[in-house]
């Protein structure tokens, strides 16, 4: 179901329903006139802008005061028999084919004492034309390959980042090892400055290896991707 709610000069919305198993398409665009006479028939007015925020939140599903139902012809004459205390067993199905492949899209309002049910009438249109179908997956393409891309930056960039950082923090503890260097060989015996000098030496080389591994990693990212481009 799809909803396309127009805001200019003279506001209006289109409402969409497709099968999903047979694509058939059942469509109907309605004014603020059109709108607001069928919610003062009810007995419960609504405004245009009110009626398209229930109509949208029952959609979504984003309300329980309201919900939505389809319905055809013959669920209607149903409904409409239980509530005269007639059997709903036997319907008289209608000799005009336009309004028995109609569908009926039922907004219905539970208030707080009351429900309240304001009916939409979709006419049949077929099935999707093709070559529409195909402009849409050709734009729905286009749409995905733009997405991708700008993840792929948003990824890159934010790796960047985290790289930028991780040589930052590197850096500042390669100068802190060098300076306790500095310190232990003035104030330590010359076994304890060897020991210590060569411990330090290989915190640095720890160090110094884990940037070079990081700087590879984000090589082979790149040549991943060139690859992928390819």
């Amino acid at each position: 179901m799809k909803l396309f709610v127009h805001n200019s000069k003279q506001p209006q919305i289109d409402l969409e329903v497709e099968a999903k198993e047979s694509a058939d398409q059942w469509k109907s665009s309605f004014d603020v006139t059109a709108i607001e006479t069928m919610t003062a028939k009810t007995g419960n007015f609504k405004s245009f802008t009110v009626f398209v925020n229930m109509l949208e939140n029952a959609i979504n599903q984003e309300s329980t005061s309201v919900s939505i139902d389809l319905f055809t012809y013959d669920d209607l004459e149903t409904l409409r028999k239980k509530r005269q205390g007639q059997s709903g067993s036997i319907t008289n199905h209608p000799a005009n084919i336009q309004l028995a492949n109609k569908r009926y899209l039922i907004l219905t309002y539970n208030a707080e004492y009351d429900r309240i049910y304001y009916p939409l009438s979709l006419p049949y249109c077929g099935k999707p034309d093709p070559v529409t179908l195909m402009q849409q997956i050709r734009q729905l393409t286009t749409e995905n390959r733009l997405l991708k891309s700008r993840l792929e930056s948003d990824v890159e960039r934010s790796d960047i980042i985290r790289l930028q950082r991780e040589c930052t923090r590197l850096k500042k503890e390669n100068n802190e090892y060098r300076q306790q260097l500095s310190s232990n060989r003035s104030n330590n015996s010359k076994d304890q400055q060897q020991q210590q000098i060569e411990l330090l030496r290989q915190m640095i080389r720890t160090s110094e290896d884990a940037l070079v591994k990081e700087r590879a990693k984000t090589t082979k990212n790149d040549d991943y991707k060139v690859l992928n481009d390819q």
